[in-house]
């Protein structure tokens, strides 16, 4: 991906200049509600005369769209856990979008007291409690917010994880002013990669995000968190989790993904994907590599 590599080499590196005040309200206007700005660079510590570009795409984060290739009765047999009817009936999708229903895995207690792995399909995006953007879904949770953003940590602690299985995700880069190429990034090694993720009692999950790394810290600053299938246990038992448990489980977890990062691989798939609406979800091509300079 060295055209990808150049492009992200020139992207950034001119724009507006601001001063620190206008820093401090972008602090504001690009962080979660209630909470510091967590993405590397953080805007009110910046000096005056700031380039805009070098510091807003820190705050960006995935573009919510990701694929499975899999059918729910795949999964259910590769994961080797129980999928009610309506997650068995899964087929294969390759663009899934924000506030789409999906399959994820999770631990539970039963009625009973029983232990209960199990697949579920739910709808990606947690609603955002804060009164200014009051139900608007949140595909994603920043690692580094897990701990003070009130909404992500309850739902961790609580035990409320997840695994997201997907065969890989989408990001654009812009080739020419106005022009976006969709890139695929995944393992060709894995057929099915596991991001970690938090569930609601609403229903909804979301995919906790790290920097980007690698051949896909080349296309985008952010990333999944991905699950070592070593970790899935520890990740997944509901128990609730004391905060210094919580933050082991994070790093173990973290050293993993980076391992990850490392194998995945990136092409440039059809603009077919730009417009979510008329994406046709069920067709495998979309996965298809295209060439950069005729995309």
């Amino acid at each position: 991906m060295a055209a990808v590599r150049a492009l992200k080499g020139s992207r950034f590196t001119s724009g507006p200049v601001l001063c620190r005040t206008c820093l401090r309200a972008l602090v504001q206007w690009c962080s979660p509600a209630g909470t510091p700005h967590s993405g590397g660079t953080f805007f009110a510590l910046a000096p005056p005369g700031t380039v805009l570009s070098a510091v807003l795409p820190q705050n960006r984060d995935m573009c919510g769209r990701y694929a499975i290739g899999k059918s729910g009765e795949d999964l259910a047999k590769t994961l080797g856990v129980h999928f009610p009817s309506s997650a068995l009936a899964w087929e294969p999708t390759y663009s899934l979008a924000i506030t789409n229903s999906a399959p994820v895995v999770r631990e539970r207690l039963a009625d009973g007291g029983e232990l209960l792995r199990e697949g579920a399909l739910l709808r990606w995006g947690v609603p955002d409690p804060a009164p200014e953007r009051l139900g608007k879904p949140m595909q994603n949770a920043r690692l580094s917010s897990i701990h003070f953003f009130e909404v992500w940590k309850n739902l961790y602690r609580a035990g409320m994880r997840a695994l997201v299985p997907m065969s890989g995700y989408f990001e654009w880069i812009e080739t020419k002013p106005k022009y976006k190429v969709p890139i695929f990034i995944h393992d060709p090694a894995a057929p099915l990669l596991f991001a970690a993720g938090l569930w609601s009692r609403d229903e909804t999950f979301t995919v906790i995000t790290v920097q980007g790394k690698d051949a896909a810290g080349e296309v985008h600053n952010r990333m999944p968190l991905f699950l070592d299938p070593e970790l899935m246990g520890s990740w997944l038992n509901p128990e609730a989790l004391a905060p210094k448990d919580g933050a082991a489980l994070l790093r173990d977890v973290r050293a993993g993904s980076d391992i990850i990062a490392s194998k995945l691989n990136t092409h440039p798939v059809s603009r077919e994907l730009n417009n979510v609406r008329t994406a046709p979800r069920e067709d495998p091509r979309l996965l298809e590599p295209v060439d950069l300079a005729s995309a």
